[in-house]
């Protein structure tokens, strides 16, 4: 959030479409998750599309989940640039409220340069505010 209003550009976080598309009370199945990023990387590309710059804040614990954000850069002729937070496993455990952070470190992989992104900066996130 900071860094998007810091440069301007649009903040597109993938848990706030979580209620738009699943009641709360429904087990989210994989099928789920799948519609929601659908719909995230629909208006990621609206986005640049219209010329806008982007923030994504999302979970995108593997390559090809990461891919498929490089490509709509590609597609849109925008630079994609990867903000890696390498928090301690132990960290991101205390700080999960709703058991998430054990599923995605268990399928983890460290993102690349050659997954299409200009840039990789990462940061410890340690030191980060749990809220």
């Amino acid at each position: 959030a900071a860094l998007a209003a810091e440069t301007g550009a649009t903040l597109i976080r993938h848990d706030t479409y979580y209620a738009r598309v699943i009641h709360p009370e429904t087990v989210v199945s994989h099928a789920h998750l799948a519609q929601v990023r659908q719909i995230v990387i629909g208006d990621i590309r609206d986005a640049l599309g219209r010329g806008e710059d982007v923030v994504y804040d999302g979970v995108n614990l593997n390559a090809a989940h990461r891919s498929e954000l490089a490509s709509v850069g590609a597609e849109t002729g925008a630079d994609v640039v990867c903000v890696f937070m390498d928090t301690p496993l132990d960290v991101c455990l205390a700080r999960d409220h709703v058991g998430w952070a054990r599923i995605f470190a268990d399928g983890a992989q460290y993102p690349t340069t050659d997954e299409g992104f200009e840039l990789i900066i990462c940061h410890d996130g340690y030191e980060e505010d749990a809220t």
